[in-house]
This record gives C-alpha cells, sequence and structure tokens, in this order.
C-alpha cells in the first residue's frame, strides 16, 4: 500500500486563519486484483465511488492474470499476505478455502432471479456472511451483486438433465458448482479459460456456465447456444480487504473506503447492461437463445435437490438457505427475453 502525505505552508509569522481549519488528510492508493467478465461491472462502480472521495484511488495489479487456473484463490492469498490490499472475487472461491458461508449465493437454482438477488443483497445475511472470512485473515467489506450465469452449449443444446448426462462441462473453480454439475450426471471440470475455449473448439468440452454479457462476446466459439431460462446461480462478487491495509489508512481514508464498498453493493445491479439489449445483440452475432420447459425446469429442480439439501444440513447455511428461500416470496425466475426471430427450442 501506498500513502501519500499532503502538508500545508504558511508564511512565517502570521497568524493562524481563523477558525482553524483540520489539515488535508493524505490519499491513499490501494492496489487491488479481480477476476474479469463479471466483475468489470463491479469494480468500474467501486473505482467510480472512490474517485467521488477524493482521498482514495486503486490502481488494478496486472500480475494476477484472469486466464490463469486458480486465480481468484490465487487473489484471496495474496490479500491475506498482504502482496495485494484488496481483492474481488467470485463468492464460489470461498468454499475451497474452508469458508462456506457463502454457499447459499450459489446454491444452484436458488437466487434465480435479479429480484431475489436484490433482496437478499439488501438484507442483514451479506454481512453475517462476511464475518465469516475472519478465519482466512481477510477483512470483508462487501458482498456485490452481478447477473445470473446459464450453460452455454457447443452443438445440440442443453434443455432438460438428460442432456447432460454423460458430457463434460466447464464451471469456474467452486465446490458448489462442481457438485452441481455432477449431480446433472456430467463430468464437471475446471480449467484456466484458454484450455477451456479449446476444448470447447474441439468438442471434449460440451458446455460452460456463464452470463449473457459474457455469451455476446463469445460468439466466435463453437458454443453459441444458451438455455435462456435456465438461471444456475448469479454472478456474486466478495469485496476483501487486507486487515493491515486498512488499518493503515487515515481515519478518513478507512471510511471512504467502507462507504464505496457499501454504495458499490448497493448500486451494482443498477449498472448491468439491460437483458433485452444483449439478447438483441448475441441473436445478431448468431447466437441461439433456447428455452428449458416447465417440465423440464422442474426436474432440473429434483436433480439438484440433493446438492441443496446438503448444503441445508450444514450448520448455518441451512437457516441462510431458508431466509433466501422466505425472501424470494415466490418471484418468478428470470428468463431471457429472447427476441421473436431468434426463439428456439
Amino acid at each position: 500500500m501506498v500513502l501519500g502525505t499532503a502538508s500545508l505552508a504558511g508564511c512565517a509569522g502570521a497568524p493562524p486563519p481563523e477558525p482553524t481549519l483540520p489539515a488535508t488528510p493524505g490519499r491513499a492508493t490501494l492496489g487491488i486484483a479481480y477476476t474479469g467478465s463479471f466483475a468489470d461491472h463491479q469494480l468500474s462502480r467501486f473505482t467510480h465511488e472512490l474517485a467521488t472521495t477524493g482521498v482514495v484511488d486503486v490502481v488494478v495489479d496486472d500480475r494476477y492474470d484472469t486466464d490463469t487456473y486458480g486465480v481468484e484463490q490465487e487473489i484471496v492469498a495474496a490479500v491475506v499476505s498482504g502482496d495485494l490490499d484488496l481483492g474481488l472475487v467470485g463468492a464460489r472461491a470461498f468454499a475451497d478455502l474452508g469458508v462456506h458461508d457463502f454457499d447459499p449465493l450459489v446454491a444452484p437454482m436458488l437466487i434465480d432471479s435479479l429480484a431475489t438477488e436484490r433482496a437478499v443483497l439488501a438484507s442483514d445475511l451479506p454481512d453475517r456472511m462476511l464475518d465469516g472470512l475472519e478465519p482466512l485473515g481477510v477483512t470483508g467489506l462487501a458482498v456485490v451483486g452481478g447477473p445470473l450465469r446459464r450453460p452455454i452449449a457447443g452443438g445440440e443444446a442443453l434443455l432438460e438433465p438428460a442432456d447432460f448426462e454423460g458430457i463434460v462441462f466447464h464451471s469456474w473453480r467452486g465446490q458448489v458448482s462442481r457438485e452441481a454439475v455432477t449431480a446433472l450426471g456430467a463430468t464437471s471440470v475446471d480449467l484456466a479459460p484458454p484450455e477451456r475455449n479449446a476444448g470447447l473448439e474441439d468438442g471434449s468440452i460440451r458446455g460452460y456456465e456463464n452470463t449473457l454479457d459474457y455469451f455476446t462476446h463469445a460468439l466466435e466459439r463453437r458454443a453459441n447456444t444458451m438455455t435462456a431460462n435456465l438461471n444456475l446461480w448469479p454472478s456474486v462478487g466478495v469485496l476483501i480487504a487486507n486487515p493491515a491495509s486498512l488499518a493503515g489508512l487515515e481515519p478518513v481514508q478507512r471510511e471512504a473506503l467502507v462507504d464505496a464498498a457499501e454504495q458499490t453493493a448497493v448500486l451494482a445491479l443498477d449498472t448491468l447492461l439491460p437483458e433485452d439489449d444483449l439478447a438483441e445483440e448475441a441473436c445478431r452475432g448468431g447466437g441461439r437463445l433456447v428455452l428449458a420447459s416447465v417440465a423440464a425446469l422442474a426436474d432440473f429442480e429434483r436433480a439438484f435437490g440433493p446438492v441443496r439439501a446438503a448444503l441445508a444440513a450444514q450448520p448455518g447455511i441451512g437457516e441462510a438457505i431458508a431466509e433466501i428461500e422466505r425472501l424470494k416470496d415466490g418471484r418468478a425466475a428470470d428468463a431471457v427475453p429472447v427476441p421473436p426471430d431468434c426463439r428456439t427450442g
């Protein structure tokens, strides 16, 4: 962490100004690393909020390449060690590090609409989850919402659980997503993006999960069919800080950082691109948007049941899942508004 300083100079013997004003605080520059795609909007919102403070800046540390395997866990380790001041990683990343408090956020088909995600993030659940980071040696600043993630296939569409049986399917490194993919009868693989893309191209990997925003920019690949109403889990980010870096800030800087993180959490979902616009773009680019039937969606729910049940059996996790179910309050799952001339399946 690099802390800037500022000083006030005056003429010798001159009387102090009236009234006496507090000294201008220094300007702090903090290093941050993040995982790309889903976090682009989140980080942009965070840097925007910080820019309004005038006392804290962030600089992206490009040593942490999002195209490398296990980069999210690597970023967390760097924040623990103090090599990084800040990190923004997916909630999915922490189960592999022994922290399961965020698992309910990525339980399959639990948070299946932006309205539900917004309700969950506005509750006290995020603060309770952030408290679970203390054993890792990092301070949780905010849980930041993002778009829903859906299956993307090469070849035939993935419209029902039987379509996953025996295929190889890629999901980002995380225990819950691995278990969800396996529950569908698929082989879950976790590779760095270049290896994933090569597998999609040669057909050895049949599909992967990502957002509609990402899909619109990856249509040159062989996998160009999204199941537009199968919402697996949201792209939820967790903003973390090194405790020593926080302690080294001036109080006004620390307050500005915390406030910016909280505002980012409040406003992040409002920065997402509208899915109807993204759907139009995807269709123009040659993407296919397919819809699973109501019966098939119910079959997916049943297939994921054991994964949800295993999560719910864990102390504290079951209560959080029940709270999310209550917050859903009967809301329907989101579905991409598919343009009529692009609707298939």
